[in-house]
């Protein structure tokens, strides 16, 4: 190890330790951990890291994400303080919900929880699985609305104890919380009429691969910690259609009845390496038309996936007449932290120009 990885090491113990001492009076509580957070984030936003790195070395945690934590029950306070935009997002999750329904489209609101909310003990040593503050609670809000909210919290939690569900070194979520979050997916909306036609309209036979090997330099590792943390070694299956050169990808279809849309969340493991996703054939997108059977449309942004993928939703939509018709299933999937740490202005988007 070099002198200067060894010093980065060593900083990292302190900032960590110097945010366990702030806690140590209470015990292990969500205040504390919530905390302990800020303090990580706060000295990481002083020396203009885009990383946390955690209590386990080969862990790091997108700062944006930590802060998000800090918040810890953040529909319970001011929107104003609480949210980088000053917003509640939950009337325009609300607003768009009720224009899909006015179609007769259901949504389906897939938040991706934060790392360290899975994995609480990776970034904070000693830290439990109770002690971030779980969204629940504001999922309840939203579900009393009408709103279809997938739990995916408490079953990355789940499985934990021999599955990875988030990269250790990247922002992102594993290949196999995408391929489990489309299995769930999949078991909700599998019997509906429109579901089975469109897969007995396709006729592709979709399949997925053995587990692989599939080596990352994930998008947290600054070039000067590359040499001391190596690549991060992931499992993956891919899905796609058998072809005479392998499994072959399957791109998206705009006159499907499912729509896929979020933050780079869709996107990972699907655009491909060569724009800094990875691979391809592994990611959401991937999974869920290997479960459903037929091609789904995707409108993916590396942005916003609560404000700009909107934004984008509303151009992909207009140039394309009767884009609506056919549909019947809207995939909002995007970072939780999203709710807190948004940049972008939310607005009342329409579905189509009046």
């Amino acid at each position: 190890m070099t002198l200067r990885a060894l010093l980065r090491r060593i900083t990292a113990a302190i900032l960590v330790l110097g945010a366990l001492w702030a806690g140590s009076a209470c015990s292990r509580a969500e205040g504390d951990f919530t905390e302990q957070c800020r303090l990580l984030a706060e000295n990481a936003r002083k020396e203009s890291r885009r990383a946390v790195r955690g209590a386990d070395d080969n862990w790091l945690f997108l700062t944006r994400e930590v802060e998000h934590l800090a918040e810890g029950e953040f529909w319970t306070k001011n929107w104003e303080e609480t949210a980088v935009n000053g917003q509640n997002p939950a009337p325009f999750i609300l607003y768009f919900h009720r224009l899909l329904e006015e179609k007769g489209i259901e949504l389906i609101l897939a938040p991706v929880p934060a790392k360290a909310a899975i994995y609480p003990g990776k970034l904070i040593a000693g830290a439990e699985r109770a002690d971030p503050a779980t969204a629940e609670p504001f999922y309840a809000g939203l579900r009393e609305e009408g709103i279809r909210v997938l739990d995916l919290e408490s079953v990355f939690r789940e499985m934990t104890a021999d599955e990875k569900v988030y990269c250790a070194q990247d922002t992102h979520w594993s290949p196999r919380a995408c391929e489990k979050t489309a299995e769930l997916i999949h078991e909700l909306f599998e019997e509906e009429e429109w579901a089975q036609k469109a897969r007995s309209a396709d006729g592709r036979k979709f399949v997925l691969s053995k587990p692989e090997k599939l080596e990352i330099r994930g998008d947290l590792v600054g070039d000067d910690e590359a040499e001391v943390l190596g690549k991060e070694s992931l499992e993956v299956r891919y899905a796609g259609i058998e072809s005479g050169d392998g499994l072959e990808a399957v791109a998206p279809d705009s006159e499907s009845p499912v729509l896929l849309l979020g933050d780079s969340h869709t996107l990972v493991f699907q655009e491909g390496a060569s724009n800094g996703l990875h691979c391809d054939r592994a990611g959401l997108l991937d999974q869920l038309q290997n479960r459903f059977g037929f091609a789904i449309d995707l409108v993916g942004v590396r942005g916003s996936g609560s404000g700009e993928a909107r934004r984008s939703l509303f151009r992909h939509a207009a140039s394309i007449p009767g884009y609506w018709d056919g549909k019947k299933l809207v995939i909002w999937c995007f970072s939780a932290r999203e709710f807190t740490q948004s940049p972008d202005k939310l607005l009342e988007i329409p579905l189509e120009r009046g």
